[in-house]
Parts: C-alpha cells; sequence; structure tokens
C-alpha cells in the first residue's frame, strides 16, 4: 500500500512539473521537413552552452551571452518595436528565417542570401557569438554555404545602462566600479570596461541594459 501511495504520489507530482523550455544545439529544414519552429520558451544552445537564442513570449528573439551578468542582449531581430506575445521564429526551406505573430504575418525577416529557391535543405545554429544559418546539410557536408548571420550592429544602438564588473577568479560577477562614463552600445560597452582595471589590477566585464535613459554606470 505505501509503494501504491508513493507511485501515485510521484506520478502526480512529475503531471504537476513545469515544462522545460526545448533547447537543441541544430536544427534542419529539408524538402520532407518544410519548416523549423522556436515557439515561446525555446531556443538555440551553442555547443559550449554560452550562448544561446531565445523565443521570448513577449514576442522579441534575442541571442545572449549566458557567461556576462545580466545575460545582455548581444542581437535581437529588429521588430521595429512591435513585439507581439505567441510570435515565433520560423525557418522555412525555402531559406526564409522570420518572426511571424500569431496570425503569421512577418515582423522581422532575415536577408538570407538566395532565399526563395525550390525546397532545400538548411540547417540553423549558434557558433561565434552569431546565429548561423547554413545552405546544405550539416556541417560535414562539403558543400554547404553560410547564407546569414547575424551581426551586434543589426540592432541599433539605443540608449541605456553600461556597467563594469569586477570580475572574480571564479568567474561570478563582482560590485560593479561606480565609474560613471557616457557610452552607448553593447560592444562599446565592452570595449570601455575591457580596457579598465580595477583596484587590484584585475580585468572588468561590461553589462549593457537597453532602456529609455542615458548611458551610465550603476
Amino acid at each position: 500500500m505505501r509503494v501504491l501511495l508513493f507511485v501515485t504520489a510521484l506520478l502526480s507530482a512529475i503531471a504537476l512539473a513545469p515544462v522545460a523550455m526545448a533547447c537543441t544545439a541544430i536544427e534542419h529544414v529539408t524538402e520532407s521537413k518544410a519548416e523549423f519552429t522556436l515557439k515561446a520558451d525555446d531556443c538555440l544552445w551553442s555547443s559550449d552552452d554560452r550562448y544561446m537564442l531565445y523565443m521570448h513570449k513577449e514576442g522579441t528573439l534575442t541571442l545572449t551571452d549566458k557567461r556576462y551578468p545580466g545575460h545582455a542582449p548581444i542581437w535581437a531581430a529588429d521588430t521595429g518595436g512591435t513585439a507581439v506575445p505567441g510570435s515565433t521564429a520560423i525557418l522555412k526551406n525555402d531559406g526564409s528565417f522570420v518572426v511571424a505573430d500569431p496570425s503569421g504575418k512577418a515582423l522581422w525577416k532575415a536577408p538570407v542570401h538566395g532565399s526563395g529557391a525550390a525546397p532545400a535543405a538548411y540547417f540553423i545554429m549558434i557558433a561565434k557569438a552569431r546565429v548561423e544559418i547554413y545552405k546544405g546539410t550539416t556541417l560535414s557536408d562539403p558543400n554547404r554555404a553560410l547564407v546569414w548571420a547575424s551581426e551586434a550592429s543589426d540592432q541599433p544602438d539605443k540608449n541605456g545602462e553600461c556597467q563594469c564588473h569586477i570580475t572574480n577568479t571564479d568567474g561570478s560577477p563582482g560590485k560593479a566600479s561606480g565609474e560613471a562614463f557616457g557610452i552607448c552600445g553593447l560592444m562599446a560597452c565592452r570595449s570601455t570596461c575591457a580596457a579598465k582595471k580595477d583596484y587590484f589590477g584585475d580585468a572588468l566585464i561590461g553589462t549593457y541594459n537597453l532602456g529609455a535613459g542615458k548611458c551610465k554606470a550603476f
């Protein structure tokens, strides 16, 4: 009887447990598999688990560096400020990669080279801190060709907050430097912090958060 009650409780706990987000390292589309879709809370990981392309519930698609404090976005699909809850990111076998709202309307489209051709094989992955789409079957395909890659400059600089952190020996973020400076943009923030040292000569790393305010240290 006790065993039965234990099994029943265990099955109930599993049923009530939250569903983990679906994350993979690489995804393919082919003539027989027309599309791959990133739904809310789905993601793509880099092979070293450092970078993540994530489809947010509110409708934004971002690439983040999980090693940096705050997980500041390296790149985001520029939907022109229009984020629609329930939107998805879709890679199709015509080479197109879009963020579409629930009705199917494209809010953003990647400028993929050679898209629109007859159904073909493509794959999408995260490498070198960017999203990459290849025409071809796999990375080992000798005829594979890179047809699009995201860049940090795809999203224009916006006013926000830049923070320099002390890098602890265990890789965890330390206290903020508290030094004020007036720059905008993720790359400028990182390069500025990288050029600084704390009192003990340790390197600093930068976190950039988009916002409506002026650039500042905090």
